[in-house]
């Protein structure tokens, strides 16, 4: 009723108003006919995940922090088990895990060649400081301080050294040394010319 008024006082204004509610039924039929479904993510064993810890009873609340755990398997039911720095496990739906890219992590390039950063955290303790005492996993690249193991490290191992999880996992020093070493680090792609790089290149081709 207010709609014709409107349309008989203000026409222009009425054109409006028709457009506008138009485009709002075209926005939204997808979504309430169904149509639109949010994408589902594959969650493999290794791969990083965060969880937002908050009260799923109550939607308003703020999340307090992200945790970042490990997935160790997923079963068909879309169940998955995680895994923390502290070493505890949890079992949660895949539909409330989303991916973790650390930029840290590099499956091009040997663990072995691989230097620790220095930020990275301890496994057992999950401090990053005494870098001198970290030990670096030979097999998955994993930080432990020497006096976090138990029992503890009071000298630094010679040779390749590998962590008690890859350990129990069946993975062995000898298989760790015997593995072939590239001579050279693989060439990594170059990155795409930004604008300010196109444009000297292109003016060096014009005639």
């Amino acid at each position: 009723m207010r709609a014709k008024e409107v349309q008989r006082l203000m026409p222009a204004a009425a054109g409006n108003l028709l457009i506008a509610q138009q485009r709002d039924k075209h926005r939204y039929a997808r979504v309430r006919s169904g149509g639109y479904k949010p994408a589902f993510t594959r969650f493999e064993a290794g791969d990083y995940v965060y969880i937002t810890e908050c009260n799923r009873t109550n939607t308003l609340q703020v999340p307090t922090r992200e945790n970042v755990l490990r997935v160790i398997s997923v079963t068909p039911a879309g169940v998955a088990t995680l895994k923390g720095r502290c070493g505890t496990e949890r079992k949660e739906n895949v539909a409330n895990l989303k991916p973790c890219h650390l930029p840290d992590l590099d499956p091009i390039v040997d663990v072995r060649l691989a230097v620790p950063s220095v930020d990275l955290a301890c496994e057992v303790c999950g401090f990053p400081d005494q870098e001198e005492s970290m030990l670096l996993c030979d097999s998955c690249g994993t930080g432990w301080h020497m006096h976090c193991l138990r029992p503890a490290v009071t000298k630094i191992p010679k040779g390749a050294w590998i962590c008690s999880e890859c350990s129990e996992a069946g993975v062995k020093v000898e298989d760790v040394e015997s593995k072939e070493l590239p001579a050279t680090p693989q060439a990594r792609a170059k990155p795409f010319p930004g604008a300010a790089q196109r444009r000297p290149l292109s003016a060096q081709r014009r005639p």
